[in-house]
């Protein structure tokens, strides 16, 4: 699971495409988006997994939690 990917943008959201050089913990297929407010979702269909964070912070770019909440999920869902 994981590793290093890309995510390509499109309308609305980010999908994880291929490996590459990115440091989000992400398979392939799984797609994202964050808000402006510091909400963020995250859907990955491998694992059948859907996590909705909903904040309130500005600036939103004050701490990167919607990252290591994804990081804490998956070590979750590895033991």
């Amino acid at each position: 699971m994981g590793g290093n990917t890309v995510s390509q943008f499109g309308l609305g959201f980010g999908v994880v495409t291929k490996a590459g050089e990115a440091t989000t913990i992400s398979q392939e297929g799984t797609y994202d988006w964050g808000g402006m407010f510091a909400s963020h979702f995250w859907i990955d269909p491998k694992s059948k997994l859907a996590v909705v964070i909903m904040r309130n912070v500005w600036p939103s770019d004050s701490w990167d939690f919607g990252e290591r909440m994804r990081a804490v999920v998956y070590q979750a869902l590895e033991k």
